[in-house]
């Protein structure tokens, strides 16, 4: 996706059109390598400040679903309020997930099973919205995260629905 932008010149008197690409290989390549950095250190905090400790799989989960909403939100602020609001709702889930307190305590697999649903909303439409060939790096990377989110999210149901079932109830 190459996000182009106009911006008026006066020259000689007369007003041009310039137009750039602010996204052209490598314009926004920073957004990978930031998001993970942010990824990791709130993922790090977090966990620090959590009475009960993190399975692997929730690391996971925290860390992918983390870096797939700050990818969203900065890609939305060059212009994409669709983009910027998936990020927004990405940490909402997250946030209801990992901090539920009250009457979400006991709602965790449902929104497990949410999380699920949302991102692969998320990654199909990605695919819908960019016809073949307009794919690019900073969208498949993302798409690579969800996947992976997805797997984690999916592992996760199936184990905590394994010790439910277990006689020995884990």
């Amino acid at each position: 996706m190459i996000l182009m932008t106009t911006l008026p010149v006066l020259a000689h008197g007369d007003e041009e059109e310039v137009v750039t690409e602010a996204m052209a290989t490598g314009g926004m390549g920073w957004i990978i390598p930031v998001a993970i950095i942010i990824a990791l250190v709130v993922t790090g905090v977090f966990s620090r400040f959590r009475q009960v400790k993190l399975t692997g799989w929730q690391y996971g989960i925290l860390f992918l679903g983390l870096l797939s909403g700050i990818i969203h939100i900065a890609m939305g602020f060059t212009g994409d309020a669709l983009l910027l609001l998936n990020g927004v709702g990405y940490h909402v889930l997250l946030g209801a997930l990992f901090i539920s307190a009250g009457f979400l305590a006991d709602k965790k697999q449902l929104l497990r099973l949410l999380l699920v649903g949302y991102t692969v909303i998320t990654f199909v439409g990605y695919f819908v919205f960019h016809p073949v060939g307009g794919y690019d790096g900073i969208g498949l990377f993302t798409k690579g995260v969800e996947f992976a989110l997805v797997l984690c999210l999916i592992v996760r149901v199936f184990r905590v629905n394994q010790k439910t079932l277990s006689p020995a109830g884990d």
